[in-house]
């Protein structure tokens, strides 16, 4: 509860949503660059042993490839950001470049950087892709040390300019997935903690899944190939326009921070 008051605050002092609302705009894309989810038990489900540190999950034939089926798939392996994402959005000092010198695969990854103060964001949004209610979002991501600034991985279903979202946060060194209604009725706004965080500067591979194909969505959160939540959500999830959102905002205690993304994958799920 209170992580999750902590967290509204950070919404409002922010104004995230209204930045966040801001870069949902844009046009279909295609593939770039290169399971059924069923309802489960609310809660986190219990630590198990951590994967490689490496961007990709593996499995007995070696390498799972993060872009294979992806509508979107991005190793930022450029000199600027933008590629194939719609919008960018910075402001208060926050900054999206792309860096040479870490990587998961390739030798670039991209970097938001967020000042120690003035409640910073640098942001970018994806194309719009109509008509979902099932997707899955994977991601390489890797922390700076302490990791006390505040991470978003957001899918978010919209129908009519009324927005369903479930995130990933990182908040005050700790790790929970998000749920919330933004206008129109909702069951509430709801926390679940991912128990094992991340560890600074070691890069890591997350997954965030969404299936609002049923009366009763269900969110699942993996770490390094382990499940770390899978949950029956409150909030009811119409089918409609996905779009995806990565970011990173607004240090809690004053520490400037580095966020760097890699081997980011959007899957349409059936």
């Amino acid at each position: 509860m209170l992580l999750a008051v902590a967290m509204a605050a950070i919404f409002v002092a922010c104004s995230l949503t209204t930045s966040l609302d801001g870069l949902t705009g844009g046009a279909e894309g295609g593939v770039i660059e290169g399971g059924s989810a069923e309802s489960g038990a609310d809660g986190p489900i219990a630590d198990g042993g951590d994967g490689g540190p490496s961007g990709g999950d593996a499995d007995e034939g070696g390498p799972i490839d993060p872009c294979a089926g992806a509508v979107l798939c991005d190793r930022f392996e450029r000199d600027a950001p933008e590629g194939i994402w719609t919008s960018i959005f910075t402001d208060n000092g926050g900054t999206v470049t792309i860096d040479p010198t870490t990587s998961t695969s390739g030798t670039r990854s991209l970097a938001l950087f967020v000042p120690a103060a003035g409640a910073p964001h640098a942001q970018l949004a994806s194309p719009d892709y109509p008509n979902v209610a099932h997707a899955r979002i994977s991601w390489s991501m890797k922390t700076g040390a302490p990791n006390r600034g505040v991470s978003l991985m957001r899918l978010e279903f919209d129908e009519n300019n009324r927005a369903s979202v479930i995130d990933v946060f990182m908040f005050d060194g700790r790790f929970v997935m998000d749920e919330n209604v933004f206008g129109m009725p909702s069951a509430g706004y709801a926390d679940y903690d991912l128990l094992a965080g991340s560890k600074p500067d070691m890069w890591q591979r997350w997954t965030l899944e969404l299936d609002a194909r049923g009366a009763t969505a269900v969110g699942i959160v993996t770490l390094d190939g382990v499940e770390r939540v899978r949950t029956n959500l409150k909030n009811a999830y119409a089918r409609g326009t996905l779009k995806i959102l990565v970011g990173a905002f607004y240090a809690p205690d004053g520490l400037a921070q580095t966020l760097h993304y890699d081997d980011i994958a959007v899957t349409i799920l059936p």
